[in-house]
């Protein structure tokens, strides 16, 4: 029997080892034991990263920890690898992060930082001046400021990135790209971090007014006047069944229920009127069409948006009438 790296056998987990006599039922509870006897020993965290990427980071972190190497040499490779793979996601002991953000914490734990910097700002330098006359993308751009890490040419980078990311409204990226270039201490960019995050992760709490009374009316849609009812009630049908109606519709309050699809538009309908309008400026987007003959509840009542439209459900003459409205109003 083969043993896992962690005292586990191996065995079970093999192709054909597994007796016939062995029940789901009873294969069940041993993988979920494994399972959790695997957790418990600290499983390392799963990252796409390929091993060859991982392999050689790991080393080259493991020498940099002790000192394997003339200091040049190691900053040397420091530099090709950010360059080649500094978004990799790598694991590191308890960590896991992209490359750069582990190199960069190594080199600072272990005072190489000041090194480093002084090695390849004026490579830097002259890496961001190329780049700037050749108008190099945000991916270019990203790929230098990996590569010289505590450099001034990063930190320029790192803000031109931030400044095209908030001028284009990604936010999220702008405070990415605003904390590696350390910014919080620029006043501009100060007011923009501050902005980005209120936008992004608003206050839970929001202070709303005590009273609605003497707010002015955004927009009114007038639903006075239905169309033409897709299907006709039967005026066959027996007297004190149009009366009952009758008195439904007469006495009845209508509450329509909303239902919104992507964009601008919201279908409304209480199984007796439906219509389609822009809920952003209040406008009837085609007809109210005349459903049913009877108010239905709120859930039966509300429409179901498609991907061209919205349907809905009515009740006339004890049959059932659905209308399908598009993103024009029209019946379809």
């Amino acid at each position: 029997m083969c043993w896992l790296s962690r005292g586990l056998p191996l065995a079970p987990f093999i192709a054909g080892s597994i007796t016939p006599k062995m029940s789901p039922s009873r294969l069940l509870p041993l993988v979920t034991t494994l399972l959790a006897i695997a957790i418990g020993f600290g499983a390392e965290p799963m990252v796409a990263t390929s091993f060859d990427i991982r392999h050689d980071a790991n080393e080259l972190l493991d020498d940099l920890q002790k000192s394997r190497g003339e200091p040049g040499a190691l900053l040397e490779r420091v530099q090709s690898l950010l360059a080649a793979h500094g978004d990799s996601m790598i694991t590191s002991g308890d960590l896991c992060a992209p490359l750069a953000e582990l190199l960069a914490l190594k080199l600072k734990e272990l005072g190489l930082t000041d090194s480093f910097v002084q090695t390849y700002a004026s490579v830097a330098e002259r890496r961001l001046r190329e780049a700037l006359t050749a108008h190099a993308n945000e991916s270019e751009l990203r790929t230098l400021a990996l590569s010289y890490p505590g450099t001034k040419a990063a930190t320029d980078a790192w803000q031109r990135l931030a400044d095209k990311a908030w001028d284009s409204g990604r936010l999220g990226l702008f405070l990415d790209y605003s904390n590696r270039a350390n910014e919080k201490t620029n006043k501009r960019s100060a007011a923009r971090i501050m902005a980005a995050q209120t936008l992004l992760a608003p206050e839970q709490f929001l202070d709303l007014p005590k009273s609605l009374d003497g707010l002015e009316e955004m927009w009114r849609i007038d639903i006075s006047e239905p169309t033409i009812a897709a299907i006709q009630p039967d005026k066959n049908v027996l007297n004190n069944r149009i009366r009952r109606v009758r008195r439904v519709q007469q006495t009845g309050v209508p509450r329509y229920s909303l239902t919104t699809s992507s964009g601008e538009l919201t279908a409304a309908s209480d199984g007796q009127k439906m219509f389609i309008f822009d809920h952003l400026i209040g406008r009837l987007v085609g007809e109210v069409r005349t459903l049913g003959n009877e108010l239905l509840g709120p859930i039966a009542a509300r429409p179901v948006a498609t991907r061209n439209g919205f349907i809905g459900i009515g009740w006339a003459d004890d049959k059932a009438v659905l209308m399908c409205l598009d993103r024009l109003g029209e019946v379809k």
